[in-house]
């Protein structure tokens, strides 16, 4: 017969397992955290000012004392002139410097003609990026912050661009953009072309020091994807690619068009190829976005310089 007493005792002594239970989890909780705060400590001490710059996100209207210096290069043709001229009338006035790559030199357009850029077309992309970077850390390197590239159908909100880049040290090796890899491979990791790019004054250092002499694997080579290219020398050379996402997990360096990611209407091979997931629909832009890209006529560049800086709302109150 099972008495009341028993009741109690059983009650107890399962209360009693519980509690020592519990003490071998918080002191392996206790252990496990202690070991992963020496790891920290460790890591911190090491890259104390990288850890800074990250824990400082979105703090712009504390770091307007330091503005950010930010050069534009746009890779065009004489091809595309009347898309370089609508980039030039239209976000390229908000950088604080704006070179356009060219094959010819167009003292009206700004743009400047390198030792490769004569030879048009997409099998050349790599080499064309790789001499525009060059000429921006033979001639640009201590006179800016950040270095930003696009192509002549993209558009930039540059006080967005800004904003993004205000939290980071310009010092360190960093590339921002929207963030994809090849094959699903998460190591071989790039920053779309199209949504455009930027480069730290580190970074632009590290590829002028270490990627584009001659013994480097990198250099030379005659390939197509120009941002896969340069995103697998960036990793390989110490530079880190960020994550450029908003608050909410939202992008905001766009390879495609807005209606294409309200709609979700993008090509099949881009959910695969993206690092991060997208959402379709009106709010999976994020407010502030940075650039949307392929933009086949120069008329929507001007349409949208319009809509976002010109247009006016009125009231009838």
């Amino acid at each position: 017969m099972v008495t009341w007493t028993d009741n109690v005792k059983e009650r107890h002594q399962r209360r009693a397992n519980d509690f020592e239970e519990f003490d071998k989890r918080k002191n392996f909780i206790q252990l496990t955290g202690l070991i992963t705060g020496r790891i920290i400590k460790e890591i911190k001490s090491k890259y104390d000012d990288l850890f800074d710059q990250f824990s400082h996100r979105h703090q712009f209207e504390d770091n307007r004392e330091n503005p950010t210096r930010l050069l534009c290069l746009v890779l065009t043709t004489s091809q595309t002139r009347e898309h370089a001229l609508a980039v030039k009338n239209t976000w390229g006035r908000r950088c604080d410097k704006i070179i356009f790559s060219s094959d010819v030199e167009d003292k009206d357009l700004g743009s400047v003609s390198l030792k490769a850029s004569y030879q048009n077309g997409d099998d050349v992309l790599w080499i064309k990026t790789k001499e525009s970077f060059k000429y921006l850390f033979d001639h640009h390197l201590q006179d800016y912050d950040w270095f930003f590239k696009a192509d002549v159908d993209t558009y930039v909100i540059v006080e967005n661009l800004r904003y993004v880049l205000t939290p980071y040290n310009p010092k360190y090796p960093i590339a921002l953009g929207e963030r994809a890899h090849v094959d699903g491979n998460a190591n071989n990791s790039f920053l779309s072309g199209g949504a455009g790019y930027v480069l730290s004054q580190g970074a632009l250092k590290i590829f002028g020091e270490v990627i584009y002499p001659a013994a480097n694997p990198c250099h030379g080579r005659t390939v197509s994807n120009e941002d896969v290219m340069m995103g697998v020398c960036m990793t390989r050379s110490g530079i880190m690619l960020g994550d450029t996402r908003d608050e909410l997990g939202r992008h905001r360096f766009y390879h495609n068009k807005p209606e294409d990611y309200i709609d979700g209407k993008w090509q099949k091979w881009f959910p695969n190829m993206m690092r991060y997931r997208y959402d379709k629909g009106i709010n999976s832009l994020s407010e502030t976005s940075v650039s949307f890209h392929t933009f086949k006529n120069s008329s929507h560049l001007y349409f949208l310089e319009r809509l976002i800086y010109e247009t006016k709302v009125s009231s009838c109150d």
